[in-house]
């Protein structure tokens, strides 16, 4: 299930200026400006106590943030909602103080955002400018984009030891639920909402199809935050992965033997790449997003031998629901 929505409205935008430019290759040593975050978080929350107190300078600088938290609403089922009501709701009461006390200043956020954005304007043609907002969101996703306005629930990244998380999410998704996972989430739903998985037909929607877009999600996620673990942005633990690394040549021979590559049901293809507690459909020892660690493998293979291969042209249907391109990756994991 993704962390993210994507939500249809027309704003102004902004974004900020590349102060150095560089490769993918090349960006540890490239400099970026920090991409403004505005704490429409505490914002909200001082509404909600002190509805007088806010400045006029604030209130504008605030406009589009507030109405994307408006059609936020709408969107998720509550169409009587309004950012008023929002500001005084449970949600922002409760969760306000413990954001703030975690993020005191956005400032290393910022900085990473400013990276991922762009990279993603090098690389992406596709990618939008936008303009990005702190908030407290109370639902389940994390992330929601419009054509120019981006909404981060910094609520749903307080570490995994957050006592309000307790008995509300299952251990396994836990691990999503930290600073340290809040970039990868960021990043892939900005690159996701501009390339969807979109196979043109349903004989087309493969789980290896699904796999081979996972895997060149992944790889351009990885790209664009700024010294990417790959235990990290698969959400699994380093012994998870190892195990996954290990047994890579069992995982692909299960694959196969199950019939699952070309299996053309939905369910499949979720249970191989979405977060569970183990790719079951591969057996309970198996870590989770098992599908999403091979199509990664998959797609650096493919890397391995037509390095010139562009991120965006892996993210086209015509690239993850061709037949040719695991002949032309060469993957053999024995």
């Amino acid at each position: 299930m993704r962390h993210y929505i994507y939500i249809t409205y027309i704003m102004t935008t902004v974004m900020a200026a590349i102060t150095g430019c560089g490769s993918p290759g090349n960006n540890k040593t490239a400099t970026f400006t920090p991409e403004k975050v505005h704490r429409l978080d505490s914002y909200a929350y001082r509404l909600g106590v002190m509805p007088d107190s806010t400045p006029e300078t604030d209130k504008e600088a605030m406009t589009p943030g507030i109405a994307a938290i408006d059609s936020m609403l709408a969107y998720t089922g509550n169409p009587q909602a309004s950012f008023a009501s929002y500001c005084k709701s449970p949600a922002v009461k409760i969760f306000t103080p413990d954001v703030e006390h975690v993020y005191p200043n956005l400032d290393k956020l910022e900085s990473t955002l400013g990276h991922i954005t762009a990279i993603a304007g090098i690389e992406f043609i596709e990618i939008p400018r936008r303009t990005y907002f702190s908030i407290i969101s109370p639902y389940s996703q994390s992330i929601f984009l419009s054509d120019s306005v981006a909404l981060i629930a910094l609520n749903h990244y307080l570490g995994a030891d957050y006592i309000g998380y307790a008995g509300r999410f299952e251990p396994y998704r836990l691990r999503d639920k930290t600073p340290e996972r809040l970039p990868y989430d960021i990043a892939e739903a900005i690159v996701a909402s501009a390339y969807p998985y979109a196979p043109p037909t349903a004989q087309d929607a493969t789980a290896l199809s699904r796999m081979l877009y996972e895997g060149a999600l992944l790889n351009a996620v990885m790209a664009l935050v700024p010294d990417a673990d790959t235990s990290e942005a698969l959400s699994l633990t380093a012994e998870q992965l190892k195990w996954l690394n290990d047994n890579e040549g069992r995982i692909w021979n299960a694959l196969i033997g199950n019939d699952l590559l070309y299996s053309t049901s939905p369910v499949d293809a979720t249970r191989l790449v979405s977060p569970a507690p183990a790719t079951a459909i591969l057996g309970q020892s198996v870590p989770p997003r098992a599908g999403r660690f091979v199509g990664l493998r998959i797609i650096r293979s493919y890397l391995s031998r037509h390095p010139g291969q562009s991120m965006s042209s892996m993210l086209q249907p015509e690239f993850y629901c061709s037949l040719q391109t695991l002949i032309d990756a060469g993957y053999a994991p024995f």
